[in-house]
């Protein structure tokens, strides 16, 4: 998404914000960014854990965009 809206900044501003806040909000919360991090070894966490991490990571995608002035809705 951010790669689409802003091409030129997506890689070096964009982007790289998205995954510090990512890295920050779920890193520390699991252990670490990856999939098996994430979920613990433990597939039914799939089902409880990645709905709502998808959601606050679009949410956070469109407000990292609101904040360079590219808001949509």
């Amino acid at each position: 998404m951010l790669n689409i809206i802003d091409p030129g900044n997506a890689n070096t501003e964009l982007i790289p914000e998205l995954v510090e806040w990512f890295k920050a909000t779920y890193g520390k919360k699991y252990g670490g960014i990856s999939c098996k991090e994430i979920i613990g070894g433990d597939v039914a966490n799939q089902t409880v854990r990645c709905p709502a991490l998808i959601e606050a990571t679009f949410l956070q995608a469109k407000s990292i965009l609101a904040d360079y002035g590219l808001g949509f809705d």
